[in-house]
């Protein structure tokens, strides 16, 4: 499933003109209940996300927090769950503020600490974390 309701396809992208566009602020069904964007196809942060970010995503992060699974009470591939705060009140994902947002502190802790992302296998490496924080950071273009 690439497109639909609270598919996380454009998390970040869009996100100030959800309810302006009649979306449920979920990143994909309008009131009416039709798929849609926010952003245009053609908007090159789209572009990277599908391109640079989807990937990281599916082959690190998914296998725990997607495609229904959600570890720890996170869900990264429903938008509702992923731009939002913790029970604790961090943010998980702060658009336009990339060193405030757990996915992106997460990923720089060491490995040693139980709140390492990801807890297993190989740690992201920084042009990866650096991806993350250049999407969050041009979610506020």
């Amino acid at each position: 499933m690439v497109w639909g309701k609270d598919f996380v396809i454009q998390p970040l992208l869009g996100a100030k003109s959800d309810s302006a566009a009649g979306n449920d602020g979920k990143g994909g069904a309008s009131a009416d209940g039709a798929a849609g964007l926010a952003v245009s196809p053609d908007d090159p942060r789209l572009a990277f996300y599908t391109s640079k970010v989807l990937p990281i995503l599916q082959s690190r992060c998914y296998e725990c927090h997607g495609n229904g699974k959600h570890k720890g009470g996170l869900a990264m591939d429903i938008r509702a769950k992923f731009v939002t705060r913790d029970g604790g009140g961090h943010w998980i994902v702060k658009e336009g503020d990339a060193d405030g947002s757990l996915m992106v502190t997460r990923c720089l802790l060491p490995a040693t600490d139980d709140d390492a992302m990801p807890p297993e296998g190989d740690r992201l490496a920084a042009e990866q974390v650096d991806i993350f924080r250049t999407w969050i950071k041009r979610s506020e273009e």
